[in-house]
């Protein structure tokens, strides 16, 4: 499995995908190989975080990203982007 973190500094940005939140799902659902997709508020904006079964999928929600803020924000800077593998993933039910 491969993930990468979208780190967004746009401080709307956020509101904007919340608020449009069946499109953005739309978007994301339609990438073969996307496992998981989780947005969080952050203190400087917001930031995506993508697991998928390997680093093309990853890549594909990347520019799948890209094309819809170009669309829909095209004032937002670019995401600073951090990608690598996965080595250890807990999903629902755990708790640490």
């Amino acid at each position: 499995m491969h993930a990468t973190i979208r780190s967004y500094t746009d401080p709307n940005l956020a509101d904007l995908l919340a608020s449009n939140r069946d499109e953005v799902e739309e978007v994301i659902r339609g990438i073969p190989g996307v496992r998981s997709y989780t947005l969080m508020r952050t203190q400087d904006g917001c930031a995506a975080i993508t697991v998928g079964d390997d680093e093309k999928a990853t890549r594909a929600t990347t520019d799948a990203a890209a094309e819809y803020l170009r669309r829909k924000s095209p004032s937002t800077p670019p995401p600073a982007l951090l990608n690598g593998d996965v080595i250890v993933q807990l999903g629902a039910g755990i708790t640490v």
